[in-house]
């Protein structure tokens, strides 16, 4: 199969057992480890930052205002309903309702991928063709999008039944058992296994909400999600893929031998769940990344860090990035092994792309860290709802945990966005 050795087959695909989707199997390889990625030496700074204490009053109030209009992913899953579910062309209810133009910030110079990632690349190609090579002529038809197409941007957090326009692509509930097996070859080929087991995990909670009440209204199902091409998958020519449904959006850009990965919105709701295979708690690792870097800070940095409020949602969404003020404490202050921790915790969205492309962003994000800002709202100790952020120039993460750490169930909301290059476009 594509994709190398590493597979999540989860049941999510056709199998049920004991009334909830189970997770299958994970084949690994020799190895039996995900290794971090290495990152390169700390580079020259850069200039500083606007914060938002230093924001002119107009602008305060537009951001204000933008806030309260946009919304984002809320502490709650009230705007999953029908009855309070706003009308949206381009964007999600709870993530922003003004569209975005697709203007990237300044980008910086991009070398072409390495033999690595343009090896990447190619194995992404052909596991996409041979997918579509399963598809029918209507199914294709809607699977393969113009690459400039503007549908690009019509991804949302929500589940279908509360969405008021239709996800790009074919539906996973509507492919065949072979085509679905052709799918999951090609995110395995497309994404690193981590990046593919964090996807399948999202999935697998999906399941876990379909056994609910509200799902048939809500439409929760691990059927629900769509994969879309933008432009002919090729090895040499630039194309784009989106995968989502409720609580995944994946917008991946293939061009000149390198992948990136942005806008990507990963959410988890049961945070944690069980099947047969034992306790899963996919999202863990990011909680623990996020207090393990506001742990390390004291005095005054820690002070700083502290956000006075928390967001009542994630603050970018779909929206412009430029809505988003950098506060908290400056990286700048920080110290190489607390900047390191930061880098750790943005590794674990940007590792969801292929290794060398992966390995190529970190090096970028690590180039402008000390210009960058670490926000943190909640307990440090584990025990509540926590908040946070990473944001830099090239780089945004926002993190929010919807219930405290402690509830049973949990319910997560992230977003990743690189203002420079925004649906591979920088």
């Amino acid at each position: 199969m594509a994709g190398g050795s590493w597979y999540l087959r989860l049941g999510v695909f056709g199998w049920r057992g004991a009334g909830m989707w189970r997770w299958g199997r994970l084949m690994h390889s020799k190895h039996g480890t995900i290794v971090l990625l290495e990152v390169a030496r700390w580079l020259s700074r850069r200039g500083v930052r606007l914060r938002k204490s230093s924001m002119p009053k107009p602008a305060v109030f537009l951001l204000f205002c933008t806030m309260v209009v946009v919304g984002c992913a809320g502490v709650s899953e009230e705007p999953e309903t029908a009855e309070t579910a706003q009308p949206v062309a381009s964007a999600d209810a709870t993530e922003s309702d003004i569209p975005y133009d697709g203007t990237a910030k300044q980008s910086p110079d991009r070398e072409p991928g390495s033999d690595g990632a343009r090896g990447e690349a190619e194995a992404a190609a052909i596991a996409a063709a041979g997918f579509l090579t399963q598809l029918d002529e209507r199914q294709r038809e809607a699977a393969v999008l113009p690459y400039d197409s503007d549908l690009i941007r019509n991804w949302s957090n929500l589940p279908p039944g509360v969405l008021r326009f239709e996800r790009n692509g074919v539906r996973i509930g509507d492919l065949d058992e072979t085509q679905q097996e052709a799918l999951h070859d090609f995110l395995a080929a497309a994404m690193s296994p981590y990046g593919y087991y964090t996807v399948t995990a999202v999935i697998a909670a999906e399941g876990v909400l379909e056994e609910s009440a509200r799902a048939q209204r809500v439409g929760w199902s691990a059927d629900n999600y769509w994969l879309a091409f933008f432009g002919e998958p090729s090895p040499t020519n630039p194309w784009r893929w989106q995968f989502g449904g409720h609580h995944l959006a994946i917008n991946m850009s293939v061009r000149d031998g390198r992948v990136s990965m942005s806008p990507t919105f990963l959410g988890i709701e049961p945070a944690r769940f069980s099947d047969a295979e034992g306790i899963h708690v996919p999202f863990m690792d990011r909680v623990d990344a996020g207090l393990a870097v506001i742990n390390s800070l004291d005095g005054n940095i820690a002070a700083t860090a502290l956000l006075d409020e928390r967001p009542n949602a994630l603050q970018s969404g779909t929206g412009p990035v430029g809505f988003v003020p950098f506060e908290g404490a400056s990286l700048e202050s920080f110290s190489a092994a607390q900047r390191q921790a930061v880098l750790d915790a943005a590794a674990l969205w940007v590792n969801l792309m292929p290794e060398h492309s992966a390995q190529v962003r970190l090096e970028e994000i690590e180039a402008e860290l000390e210009q960058a800002y670490f926000g943190w709202h909640g307990p440090a100790n584990g025990t509540g709802s926590i908040y946070y952020v990473i944001h830099g120039d090239t780089v945004l993460i926002e993190f929010s945990t919807q219930d405290p750490l402690g509830a049973a169930e949990g319910h997560i909301h992230s977003i990743y966005r690189d203002p420079t290059n925004e649906y591979g476009i920088g």
